[in-house]
């Protein structure tokens, strides 16, 4: 169980350190997969099972509004 949150911890901050990455290059993508790297372990972390399905969504949520793409009222 250690071993799997170790694994975890590490996957958040190559996550972190990918959306850093696609936030200074407004590169899409990069955004996406650290969300999903970041989003994933917190959830599983907090117990929250039953949202890991929404994870891609909200990922692509966070992805397209840090890039600007979204038109705000």
């Amino acid at each position: 169980m250690i071993w799997l949150n170790l694994t975890l911890v590490i996957v958040m901050v190559i996550g972190f350190i990918w959306s850093v990455f696609g936030w200074k290059r407004r590169s899409i993508l990069h955004l996406f997969f650290g969300g999903l790297f970041i989003l994933t372990p917190i959830f599983y972390f907090l117990g929250w099972m039953v949202v890991l399905p929404l994870v891609p969504g909200i990922a692509l949520f966070i992805s397209y509004f840090a890039t600007g793409k979204l038109k705000r009222a």
